[in-house]
């Protein structure tokens, strides 16, 4: 993406278009602090040790399994994954993005290591990294850095993580909320599976009212109790100023951003 990468050299320009890093570049480059940098990413993306031991054998097949492995995503991975340990406790929420979309698209293509699971746990610690560990209301997911697609794949993660209640509330944070795909992750998922622990971060009046329906129907009036409660939370009340609806809502992203970096990140 663009304003993650550094200017690079050529090792990167090989992986945007495609192409299938050489061999040489597999083995021990000239020393200079570049081509050690540039051998320890390739060899961070192909998970091996991309010196060359004197003597040994099989170094032919090795390097040959090892480029059979290597694919531009790895490449890619590494090099944010590099940036990010050299940034330390600052960590530019656009690598840590880009770190989360690679993921995603690796756990479509079945790769292990990869997945929704780390997909979600980036795209947290981007939220986290941008807003002072949601410590800053109106940093909470800001709309310059997570747009519409990257809260839709927060969306798919929660979903395939079957944490259903998440990704309905995160359904909240687009633009334009998306009733049709929140509806059709709860019509998709049996209300006792379904996290109540999140009920309170919901304010679209249609989930809360669909909710209400689904656990009517199954008979259960504790939660049935629960949810009219929420529907009539005085703050979220439509007649009441733009300013007090909005900072409710800011309050109830902060701590629903919160409870989730602590069930996925373990901290908070």
């Amino acid at each position: 993406p663009h304003g993650v990468f550094p200017p690079s050299s050529g090792a990167l320009a090989f992986v945007v278009a495609g192409r299938e890093v050489p061999p040489c570049w597999l083995k021990s480059p000239p020393s200079s602090p570049r081509c050690d940098l540039g051998a320890k990413l390739v060899g961070e993306a192909v998970g091996m040790d991309t010196t060359e031991p004197a003597g040994a054998a099989g170094d032919a097949a090795s390097a040959a399994r090892a480029r059979e492995r290597l694919h531009p995503y790895r490449l890619v991975q590494a090099v944010l994954l590099q940036l990010v340990r050299e940034q330390g406790h600052n960590p530019a929420p656009e690598s840590l993005l880009a770190l989360a979309e690679l993921a995603q698209v690796e756990g479509a293509r079945g790769d292990a290591g990869f997945g929704s699971a780390s997909a979600l746990r980036y795209a947290l610690r981007a939220a986290a990294a941008c807003s002072r560990f949601f410590a800053v209301q109106e940093a909470c997911l800001p709309e310059a850095l997570f747009p519409a697609p990257v809260i839709r794949q927060m969306m798919t993660a929660a979903s395939e993580l079957n944490l259903a209640l998440p990704a309905v509330v995160l359904s909240q944070f687009l633009p334009t909320p998306d009733y049709a795909a929140a509806f059709a992750i709860l019509k998709a998922t049996p209300t006792g599976q379904l996290d109540a622990s999140y009920f309170e971060f919901l304010w679209q009046m249609p989930l809360l009212e669909l909710l209400t329906h689904l656990y009517s129907v199954t008979n259960n009036k504790a939660q049935v109790v629960t949810l009219l409660a929420l529907v009539q939370r005085p703050a979220l009340c439509v007649h009441n100023p733009p300013n007090v609806q909005n900072s409710a809502i800011a309050a109830l992203k902060q701590r629903f951003l919160q409870q989730l970096s602590s069930q996925i990140l373990g901290c908070m």
